[in-house]
């Protein structure tokens, strides 16, 4: 069985805060901005863009884990 290395980030406990965060996050952004009375294609438009820094984490944090294990 292959082991996924974004399974020991945050000492495991990444993939269930990224399943949280996936979830919830753009919900928030887009509640955030419906409330400051943005017209629905830009809080729908930036409620789909508050995913990408969750994944850019992943891979940085991801390069980081794998060249700290490197010897």
């Amino acid at each position: 069985m292959m082991e996924d290395p974004s399974d020991n980030l945050l000492d495991g406990v990444w993939p269930f805060l990224k399943r949280f965060i996936m979830l919830l996050l753009p919900f928030w952004v887009f509640l955030l901005f419906y409330a400051g009375k943005a017209p629905l294609w830009v809080a729908t438009t930036m409620a789909g863009f508050s995913l990408a820094p969750v994944v850019i984490y992943e891979k940085l944090m991801l390069k980081k884990h794998l060249k700290d294990e490197m010897p």
